[in-house]
């Protein structure tokens, strides 16, 4: 259609970077295994990620996106008003309030982190009531794919590639209706032949 048409264009229009990010391990490049391995040996920073435990269901660490390349996302994407963006690991809710606040789209996200969803509630607080109300954050497993909702146009995700390889099987099927997946940092792992575009360190965007 002509949305998909106009974002195939944007994509060659778009200017980037060669990867030389360094050899890949399990689906991480080296420039973000070094980030990582700063991050764990900073003090300061969330002592949520030193007491994970995967084994309660999480995928990922809980870090808040690069609102730079989320804005650069939402700028490609330009999702319209009665579209729906879904956020599957929504965290604290930055990516729903940004799609909201400058698309003035419906937002809907999953988070499995109840403190996060009570983040989120709360942040979400601060928007103008007619935009409060095109955001819908829901507790519970990203896998379980009956909480998506049922008109899904568009899903961002900002997970470690574990985690998207796990979520490939229950989104493909939207992959082939037409609509679009967009990841944050990370390649999805086995999806190069649906790859629309991508700036290799900062989002990858698919799409049949």
């Amino acid at each position: 259609d002509y949305q998909a048409t106009s974002l195939c264009s944007k994509m060659e229009r778009e200017e980037c970077a060669p990867d030389c990010l360094g050899d890949d391990l399990d689906g991480i490049d080296a420039h973000t295994l070094n980030s990582m391995r700063d991050f764990l040996a900073n003090p300061s920073a969330p002592s949520t990620l030193y007491g994970y435990k995967w084994e309660d269901g999480f995928v990922a660490p809980f870090l808040p996106c690069d609102v730079c390349i989320l804005d650069d996302v939402l700028e490609l994407l330009q999702p319209r008003a009665e579209q729906l963006v879904l956020d599957l690991g929504c965290g604290d809710g930055l990516v729903l309030r940004r799609a909201v606040s400058k698309c003035g789209c419906r937002v809907r996200g999953v988070e499995l982190d109840a403190d996060l969803v009570r983040q989120a509630h709360e942040a979400i607080l601060s928007l103008p009531e007619d935009l409060r109300e095109r955001v819908d954050v829901i507790h519970g497993d990203i896998f379980e794919s009956s909480l998506w909702g049922d008109t899904v146009d568009f899903v961002i995700l900002y997970l470690l590639p574990d985690g998207l390889r796990k979520l490939g099987p229950l989104l493909e099927p939207l992959l082939l209706e037409g609509k679009c997946v967009c990841t944050l940092r990370w390649e999805f792992p086995g999806w190069e032949k649906w790859r629309l575009g991508s700036k290799p360190g900062c989002w990858h965007v698919y799409q049949d």
